[in-house]
């Protein structure tokens, strides 16, 4: 069984040279999530919700691919990352 202090290392280990990318994506990621929030007018709630939808489940791919990079130590890690969902859904 791995221990709480080996699992730490590899994590910081595949953080490194990588902490500012990961925080500004992590933080447009936050961003761009909180902003579908906004729920707009009565009559255009189900329409607003729809599209978050989309754009939230495109960021999740996106989102996910980036951290599978990460963690496979891929060097070509870029902000485009977190778009990358909309190939999928757009």
């Amino acid at each position: 069984m791995i221990t709480r202090k080996e699992l730490k290392l590899k994590a910081k280990d595949q953080l490194k040279g990588n902490w500012t990318l990961s925080v500004i994506i992590f933080l447009l990621y936050s961003a761009i999530c909180s902003l579908t929030g906004y729920p707009g007018e009565t009559g255009t709630i189900i329409t607003v919700n729809i599209l978050a939808l989309i754009l939230i489940g495109s960021l999740e791919v996106g989102m996910s691919r980036y951290v599978l990079k990460l963690t496979e130590y891929k060097l070509d890690l870029k902000i485009r990352d977190l778009f990358s969902g909309f190939d999928v859904f757009g």
